[in-house]
């Protein structure tokens, strides 16, 4: 049988001597090993380009990394944000906003958590103490959420935090709602409201200690895109 195809934004480095485009390979293969094809899409802000892989892709996952430009929420940089070379922010925003006007299942992890909530209006807040460096910790999952209670079953899971930035409880993005919050009121997952699959984890699932974790979150994920896969 044919894999669902998963597209993947990757990040880039602007070095003068050796411009990278790279991926952590987590991430690739958390999709293989469920069962999906993955499809890397490089950080060319080209509308026309980024078109044809959302054309391609059957779903699709935004990864993490550094900060987005707190301009494009409307606020000034806090002298803790470290900003993404400009090429990965610009495509990354573009290939949202087309992925957004079709059906397709979306998963952002991390920064690509916080992505989905600037791009559909929402609010970061730019600095948190104590959620670094691989630190696990708690977190409660609604009893109104539709999409992340569904993959695990149960309401508290164990989750490992990477982060300095969180998505702000007062300017969550249009259409989504709080999934699962820690126990010092982070937005630790969001999802979407209507039809459009769409969720949002603060943490690393692709990455995480827990082998049964990362296999139900990715087997779920790569399950619906099967849905949308085109033999």
């Amino acid at each position: 049988m044919n894999r669902p195809v998963i597209g993947l934004n990757i990040d880039c480095r602007e070095k003068r001597d050796a411009p990278t485009y790279r991926i952590k390979s987590y991430y690739v293969d958390a999709v293989h090993e469920a069962g999906g094809l993955p499809l890397l899409v490089p950080s060319i802000p080209d509308r026309k380009l980024l078109s044809e892989y959302v054309n391609k892709a059957d779903a699709f996952i935004f990864i993490g990394g550094r900060d987005y430009p707190p301009e494009y929420y409307g606020e000034k940089k806090h002298e803790k944000t470290k900003l993404l070379p400009q090429k990965r922010y610009q495509t990354d925003f573009m290939l949202a906003e087309l992925l957004l006007k079709t059906e397709k299942p979306l998963l952002g992890v991390c920064a690509g958590h916080q992505l989905l909530n600037i791009v559909l209006g929402g609010k970061l807040i730019q600095h948190l103490e104590g959620h670094s460096d691989e630190i696990y910790h708690k977190i409660k999952v609604g009893m109104e959420s539709r999409i992340l209670k569904g993959i695990f079953g149960k309401t508290l899971l164990s989750v490992n935090s990477s982060h300095h930035q969180a998505i702000n409880p007062g300017h969550l993005g249009r259409g989504l709602k709080v999934a699962a919050i820690s126990a010092d009121g982070t937005i630790e997952a969001v999802e979407s409201t209507g039809k459009h699959i769409i969720l949002g984890v603060q943490w690393h699932p692709e990455r995480i200690k827990f082998p049964g974790h990362r296999r139900k979150f990715f087997n779920w994920f790569v399950g619906i895109a099967g849905k949308y896969h085109r033999t």
